[in-house]
């Protein structure tokens, strides 16, 4: 299960490097930037128009109850998974909503970005603590 654990914050990492530097290949190179334009043109008009943005934030609500009925349900479940999941949840609010991140080449890229780490943050938060007994029950 640390495996599983290490190997997912590797993952987030790894997404995090290559769209930092999308970020700064967008400022040096010209078909980077007119890609990045594009897609996040094509991103921001389809996946993340407005009326789709409610359902992303429905999605990110149903995601929060499952970590929180996991959390009541199963006693060591890790505080680290559980804040990892209320910041990237933060961090997608606020991208969403505030014009600095907008203006970002990788902008749509970024909340793709954070809702991947969203998604695996419950993953880990279900994964790693699948093996343990509810509270009030003791293990054999």
């Amino acid at each position: 299960m640390k495996l599983f654990s290490h190997a997912i914050t590797v993952v987030e990492m790894l997404m995090l490097g290559a769209l930092v530097v999308l970020e700064l290949l967008a400022g040096y190179k010209a078909g980077v930037m007119q890609h990045l334009y594009f897609t996040k043109i094509h991103y921001l008009a389809t996946l993340y128009s407005s009326e789709a943005l409610v359902l992303h934030f429905g999605a990110i609500l149903l995601c929060t109850v499952v970590v929180v009925y996991r959390s009541a349900r199963v006693k060591p479940v890790r505080l680290r998974a559980c804040l990892l999941f209320a910041i990237f949840c933060l961090l997608f609010l606020l991208c969403s909503l505030t014009p600095l991140a907008k203006s970002l080449s990788t902008y749509a890229h970024l909340l793709i970005f954070l809702e991947c780490c969203i998604a695996l943050e419950v993953l880990r938060i279900i994964v790693v603590s699948k093996g343990t007994a509810p509270l009030g029950q003791r293990s054999k």
